[in-house]
């Protein structure tokens, strides 16, 4: 049959048994194992332990000489000495420090009877709540009269703060006169009632031995050592609590990945999610080009009122002629009715063409990114996002689908816009007199010619000169009238030469207005042919950005791709690893519910 001491020193060496695999993974095993091995330390001396503390160490050690060497006190008792633990700073309880100190049988803290400190008084009052069975305050007398009024007023000035607090289980106090113990002393004679002040103090720890000493110490060590065990049931709470937390939060992860993110049937969602975008890509950019092209043949379309061409052929035929000097040659010169500050046609055609131009690039630009399509690039761009991001616990950049308008794509090419051409002709305009003399000259050889076809062809019977001057016979009716004959004269060749200056005047501005025709026709042409050009590399240019904008597209959806595949990969590797997790961790939780059962069987001292 086991004693008491030996079943206690028995649970004592289960329970360091019980923690010997835990003590070189986690600190705080290792700390209660060596306190767990004190206690069985202390349990196998089988002393009472009385722990003296005071900051005299002096004092502190004359008390343990006096008590070590009365009667047999030795024998049934262990003495310790410690300095006096230091108040916190916090308001707490007690401290740790102090409940080390206080883990003793009988409590003897030593002050000083003139002036107790703040620090005594704290250690005191914190005394009351240790499990020390004996609390006693031992108060050195300094010199060997008790009856001095100064000790006596000292002494009872002790007494009374310690009634103040009616310390319950109360604390004895003993005034004592050490310095016959202290080391090298003297030897004195004690005072008699200082002497028996001692002896009582002596008797006091003699009483405590003779009620069954080894059932104080046993109810000592049984509750430091259950004290030990709950500090082993507090981690392994704390440990199935957070167990339970990590194996709920594997579950929900695990529960969602099932739910949310099957892996066939997100793969499944995927590919008809790329396959609808690729199709609707195709339909997109193929519509943009349609709608592109259709404005660009509108520009070009001679017969629309809005196209660029109609628009120089307005303003060519609109252009006047007119006739400058540049020394002594003439030039024949495009002008508009309304012409600008520039004297140069092309300044102005420059002027037509580019700004009509650059209208129709940036229009078209803008069309293509909010309305080619049912909606341009931007909606485009959006919408497709909007159809990739379909799984929850994967997220594609969206501001990779943000579309720039930015004109740099064919602002240079508008720059590049300069054309001219040469709009005069050289002028050389026939004088009056070179004019008359050579349709006089004309008239004179048609008439010869006539006359001449007549008498040869047997038209007339005499010859030219006879026939002549048949024709001007009547004249000579006039000759001896000298007025008549001049009037007669005069009002035909004042006719002729009339008709001579209007036909003169009419040849001149006929003359004026072929070469001006031929000017508008070249000028037309060329700008017509320049804006035709200009079109087709702006078109080139607006093409290319749609183009690169496709192609950025591509990249971003095979990108989504590849990141998409990656990421159901991770998901279904994430699910094997959770749920190894889960199971590992449902086994550390059967273990530590095991050992928790396990725990609470040795708590049964």
């Amino acid at each position: 049959m086991l004693t008491k001491s030996e079943k206690l020193a028995q649970r004592i060496q289960e329970t360091q048994e019980f923690i010997s695999d835990k003590t070189s993974q986690d600190a705080t095993f290792a700390a209660i194992s060596q306190e767990l091995k004190k206690i069985s330390n202390t349990l196998s001396k089988g002393k009472l332990v009385v722990q003296i503390l005071s900051n005299n160490s002096v004092a502190a050690q004359a008390l343990h000489n006096f008590l070590g060497n009365y009667k047999t006190l030795q024998d049934f008792y262990q003495f310790c000495i410690d300095t006096l633990p230091n108040q916190p700073e916090q308001n707490t309880p007690m401290s740790n420090e102090l409940q080390q100190l206080a883990n003793c049988d009988v409590l003897c803290i030593v002050v000083d009877l003139k002036q107790m400190s703040e620090n005594e008084q704290w250690v005191i009052k914190q005394a009351s709540n240790t499990y020390a069975v004996k609390k006693i305050v031992v108060v050195e007398v300094p010199n060997n009269s008790y009856l001095d009024r100064m000790t006596q007023a000292n002494i009872s000035e002790v007494e009374a703060w310690m009634q103040s607090y009616n310390f319950e289980p109360s604390i004895e106090i003993f005034p004592v006169f050490l310095s016959p113990f202290y080391p090298n002393a003297q030897l004195l004679t004690i005072e008699p009632n200082l002497e028996d002040s001692l002896d009582k103090l002596g008797k006091t720890l003699e009483t405590l031995v003779k009620r069954r000493p080894e059932d104080i110490l046993i109810k000592r060590i049984t509750t430091q050592t259950l004290f030990q065990i709950g500090q082993i049931e507090r981690i392994f709470d704390m440990d199935a609590e957070l167990l339970k937390q990590q194996i709920r939060q594997a579950e929900e992860k695990l529960s969602s990945l099932r739910q949310s993110d099957s892996t066939e049937g997100l793969k499944e969602q995927a590919e008809q999610a790329l396959k609808q975008v690729n199709e609707d890509k195709e339909k997109f950019f193929r519509q943009v080009k349609l709608e592109f092209n259709q404005s660009k043949a509108e520009l070009l379309d001679g017969f629309n009122r809005k196209s660029i061409l109609y628009k120089i052929q307005s303003f060519t035929d609109n252009l006047q002629p007119s006739v400058v000097r540049r020394g002594s040659a003439k030039y024949v010169q495009l002008q508009a009715d309304n012409a600008q500050n520039s004297a140069d046609i092309n300044i102005d055609m420059m002027h037509l063409c580019y700004s009509n131009l650059s209208f129709w690039t940036i229009a078209q630009w803008e069309q293509i990114y909010t309305s080619y399509g049912e909606g341009g690039l931007s909606y485009f761009f959006q919408k497709t996002y909007t159809t990739l991001n379909l799984i929850p616990s994967f997220k594609f950049r969206a501001s990779l689908f943000q579309t720039n308008c930015d004109r740099t794509c064919f602002q240079k090419s508008l720059k590049d816009l300069v054309a001219g051409v040469r709009c005069e002709s050289y002028y050389k305009k026939v004088s009056v007199g070179s004019y008359l003399i050579r349709q006089v000259r004309n008239q004179w050889m048609g008439v010869m010619f006539l006359l001449t076809f007549i008498t040869m062809t047997g038209l007339s019977s005499s010859n030219r000169r006879d026939f002549m001057k048949d024709i001007f016979k009547p004249l000579y009716g006039f000759k001896n009238q000298p007025i008549l004959l001049t009037l007669g004269l005069a009002i035909p060749l004042c006719f002729l030469f009339l008709l001579l200056f209007y036909n003169y005047s009419q040849d001149s501005q006929q003359k004026l207005e072929d070469e001006a025709r031929k000017l508008k026709k070249e000028l037309q042409n060329y700008y017509q042919s320049f804006a035709k050009i200009s079109v087709e590399k702006l078109s080139q240019d607006l093409i290319s950005a749609l183009e690169a904008e496709e192609e950025r597209l591509r990249r971003i959806i095979d990108s989504f791709r590849e990141h998409l595949i990656a990421h159901l990969s991770e998901l279904k590797t994430d699910r094997v690893f959770i749920k190894s997790d889960l199971e590992n961790l449902l086994v550390q939780q059967k273990g530590l519910d095991k050992a928790r059962a396990d725990l609470q069987k040795l708590k049964r001292i």
